[in-house]
């Protein structure tokens, strides 16, 4: 049975993924506020004794997917706000989950990537899922300059690390 803090803290932490991803969806702006809320859950939780395996290699994936997402960020194929999730995830994966986390993430990423550009240069794109995901009809040449919110990939990364802290 799991401990019903841990529960707690994972369904904030399940909460506070998908109103990233929510907003990344709506508005393109991954809240601070969340980003900070998912960090500060990870101290809480390793302080409750509720995580699997040492403190810092959660630290540790965290720092690398910063400097990784940093990189991504100076070249402009990444927002801040993903950098930071991905980050703060970072802390939740730890080196346990982080192959989970970064294989479900990029699937997602694909798909969402895939699904954007049939709603951009589809003439049909109404069909797909209304006004948030066909936006305007830009047609197929403007259609790749449009940004992807991969705050909705990471958030399935996210939703894979909190299955995985359950099933451990």
């Amino acid at each position: 049975m799991i401990d019903p803090i841990f529960l707690l803290l994972l369904v904030s932490l399940a909460a506070l993924v998908s109103w990233c991803a929510w907003a990344d969806v709506s508005r393109r702006r991954i809240p601070n506020t969340a980003v900070v809320a998912i960090g500060l859950l990870y101290p809480i939780a390793l302080a409750a004794g509720c995580l699997p395996g040492p403190w810092w290699s959660g630290a540790a994936v965290a720092s690398a997917l910063f400097a990784l997402g940093l990189i991504g960020f100076a070249r402009g194929a990444v927002g801040g706000g993903d950098v930071k999730l991905a980050a703060a995830l970072g802390l939740w994966a730890g080196s346990a989950d982080l192959a989970g986390f970064v294989v479900i993430t990029a699937v997602a990423g694909a798909g969402l990537s895939l699904l954007i550009l049939a709603t951009r240069t589809s003439p049909r794109a109404h069909w797909f899922n209304g006004p948030i995901l066909a936006g305007p009809q830009t047609g197929g040449r403007d259609a790749m300059g449009e940004s992807v919110p991969y705050g909705v990939a990471l958030a399935a990364g996210g939703l894979w690390i909190i299955y995985g802290l359950t099933a451990a």
